[in-house]
């Protein structure tokens, strides 16, 4: 019964009965034997059995895969949202940087600079300068909106800033970049407007209460699969420089290097320098600051592509 309800004869020979392909489900058997002159059994044996089903059709395999499809879909969901978290988080820290690169300060002293020169060089000079500064606003606002540019453009961007900064400073800073070329064989991309800041800081704090003449290495090497920046100078380093300026009395607002700070922190981490950023004073053995070394890594991007 539950399988058919049909009585089989078999031989008297045969000593077990074989069912291929049972459902799972509940059956009921029943057995009785016939001799040779066709009495029949009083009683026939009754057999009841249970085939459970494969763990694959029981109703906790079930409630599994719903629980893991849902788990999976939840996990998904929590990945999306926070990439887009950290995608608006660095939207809004490109807008900070961008507020912060061209700081009132910086585009008073570069227009105070062109001025002089208007009045003591030949106006030649100045209107090549003020070229320059219309395009290093331009280059600012251009790239600020993207998320990755060219390396090559980003170095483009910095010597543009540079050559602003000697004019400032009288060329009384020698400057020297050591690019690796490896870093020329190929396209790299970055993100954009981190670099400035850290060189900024060298000229705010450090060059600029230098009495004897300023130096400042630029370095950008390949690391371990990062791009490596070393922004060094021969200031008066971090400690004299905020006795001797404005530092203490400055509002706490975002400068440029806490924000590249916070703009490096989203970016993957180097395995040995997980914040992405080191800033080391430079002293002698006996103590006196020497200037200022800042070093990033910066993890590669990929190129954007306009939709």
């Amino acid at each position: 019964q539950g399988l058919s309800e049909d009585w089989v004869t078999v031989n008297s020979a045969q000593n077990e009965l074989r069912f291929m392909s049972l459902q799972p489900g509940s059956y009921h058997l029943e057995i009785y034997a016939i001799n040779e002159d066709g009495v029949e059994s009083k009683k026939p044996i009754i057999i009841d059995f249970l085939i459970h089903p494969p763990y694959w059709q029981t109703w906790w395999f079930y409630s599994f895969i719903l629980l893991l499809f849902g788990s999976i879909v939840w996990w998904q969901f929590t990945v999306y949202r926070r990439r887009q978290a950290l995608i608006l988080q660095m939207q809004q820290l490109r807008t900070q940087a961008l507020q912060s690169q061209m700081n009132p300060h910086f585009i008073f002293n570069a227009m105070n600079a062109i001025q002089k020169l208007m009045v003591k060089d030949t106006m030649e000079n100045a209107l090549g300068y003020m070229a320059k500064f219309a395009k290093l606003i331009r280059m600012i606002f251009e790239i600020s909106g993207q998320q990755s540019i060219p390396l090559e453009e980003e170095i483009s961007f910095l010597k543009l800033y540079l050559d602003l900064e000697k004019l400032r400073f009288k060329d009384k800073v020698t400057i020297e970049f050591q690019i690796d070329e490896a870093l020329l064989d190929d396209f790299y991309f970055i993100p954009p407007l981190l670099i400035q800041p850290i060189i900024e800081n060298s000229f705010k704090h450090g060059l600029m209460h230098k009495e004897t003449p300023g130096y400042l290495k630029i370095e950008f090497k390949k690391e371990n699969g990062y791009l490596y920046v070393c922004v060094e100078d021969n200031g008066v380093g971090r400690k004299r420089a905020a006795e001797l300026s404005e530092w203490k009395q400055e509002k706490r607002t975002k400068t440029g290097l806490i924000v590249t700070k916070e703009r490096l922190s989203i970016l993957a981490p180097h395995p040995q320098h997980p914040q992405n950023i080191e800033i080391e004073d430079l002293m002698t053995t006996k103590g006196e600051a020497l200037g200022t070394r800042t070093k990033l890594w910066i993890s590669f991007m990929f190129a954007e592509i306009d939709n």
